[in-house]
């Protein structure tokens, strides 16, 4: 008898330890930002965009994988589809509501004292203001839950009748959902993060920040089917299989955004370098100076020359032991550095970011969240089969095995 835990015993144990997170988290973000709104407000944005970064990541995944039916997607395609579900996307799409309601604690453009000394502030603040970017992140969401439900409804479809129309519906959708995920998420993270700054914006940004969010999914779902390949079904399919060409896809895919990563960030600091014009140049002259040089300078060696030269090598990817394990860790922590040195100099000012009263509050606000996340990921991964059921698929890439 196989004395190894089930995967839905795996499941059921990520699924508990989501709820305990998030009770610790909201417990101690509560108690380290009682009776200051500044720094409750400021840490809730960092926990809250790095989650919402992952659940976009597995949406733009899902999209992309039913858009070109590739055979990297046949064993993750559910872990994508539940971390884009509509479901936890309806679940940040309540969750912004804190940030909308404090708004004035968050965003130069909710302050009208700001908005009336400042120049720029004043010509945006007919789109930039709370209202507006209420009713955009309303449809953002809508529009990405909908496409969520339909794709994953057609793919639940697609297993039970083999369809080539649905196969085809699912394949539009994917095509179609890739061009209005993009245009969406840059519009979104303008208005969620790159609006922190007031005289200061970036025409890459939302390809900087979606990069970003398919790297974080990437690595998590490469973090899972690290821990549950052993587990049936997964066993019998990958193992004997899609062993050495699900991880070496994985890793490729790792390795490309890693690049891509780097290219937008360079892109990004090169333009405003070389335009060199005073307004242009604020987020960085706050990030370039002090203990957040020293984290910048950590990224690029952390996010990009490490992972790089680790994804080069073949050893990394050949297999799914603790190599391609860490080196998943090690992107989702960076991702985790990556986002509070995007948001976190933004507030620098307002208190000690680096106090730990303050950590506390930015940790408990990033368990809390991340904790409801778990849960509610977990809970929609266990409502379909693992393995997409369509054998036309399954069998080509089998073949190509």
């Amino acid at each position: 008898m196989n004395s190894e835990p089930s995967l839905e015993n795996s499941i059921n144990k990520l699924q508990r330890m989501g709820g305990v997170i998030a009770v610790i988290g909201v417990i101690l973000g509560a108690v380290m930002a009682m009776g200051n709104s500044d720094q409750f407000f400021h840490a809730y944005l960092y926990g809250y965009i790095f989650w919402v970064c992952l659940t976009l990541g597995c949406l733009g995944m899902t999209f992309l994988h039913h858009a070109i039916r590739g055979r990297f997607g046949i064993p993750v395609i559910r872990i994508f589809e539940a971390g884009g579900s509509s479901v936890n996307l309806i679940l940040m799409a309540i969750l912004f509501i804190p940030i909308l309601m404090g708004s004035s604690h968050l965003y130069p453009w909710a302050n009208a004292d700001l908005v009336s000394s400042t120049e720029a502030l004043k010509y945006r603040s007919g789109f930039m203001n709370t209202g507006g970017v209420g009713l955009r992140t309303g449809i953002y969401f809508a529009m990405w839950a909908l496409g969520s439900h339909l794709i994953h409804k057609w793919s639940l479809d697609l297993d039970a009748s083999g369809s080539p129309q649905i196969a085809a519906y699912r394949t539009s959708l994917g095509c179609a959902g890739l061009v209005f995920y993009f245009l969406t998420c840059s519009f979104a993270f303008t208005d969620w993060v790159m609006s922190l700054e007031a005289n200061w914006y970036s025409t890459i940004y939302g390809a900087w920040f979606i990069t970003g969010s398919v790297l974080l999914a990437t690595a998590f779902t490469t973090l899972l089917m690290t821990r549950w390949h052993k587990h049936e079904p997964y066993r019998s399919v990958i193992d004997m299989k899609l062993d050495f060409t699900l991880w070496r896809d994985l890793g490729n895919l790792i390795l490309t955004m890693v690049m891509f990563w780097a290219y937008t960030s360079l892109s990004q600091f090169l333009i405003i370098w070389s335009g060199n014009i005073r307004e242009e140049i604020t987020f960085y002259l706050e990030r370039n100076q002090g203990a957040w040089l020293i984290v910048g300078t950590f990224l690029i060696c952390g996010q990009f020359f490490f992972p790089f030269l680790c994804l080069l090598s073949g050893k990394t990817k050949k297999s799914p032991g603790w190599r391609l394990s860490s080196l998943a860790i090690w992107i989702i922590i960076m991702r985790m550095v990556d986002i509070a040195w995007i948001i976190i100099p933004s507030y620098s000012k307002a208190h000690n970011v680096f106090s730990i009263p303050v950590l506390l509050a930015y940790a408990g606000s990033f368990l809390g969240i991340g904790g409801i996340w778990l849960v509610t990921f977990t809970t929609r991964l266990k409502s379909a089969p693992v393995l997409p059921a369509y054998a036309v698929l399954v069998e080509e890439s089998l073949g190509h095995a």
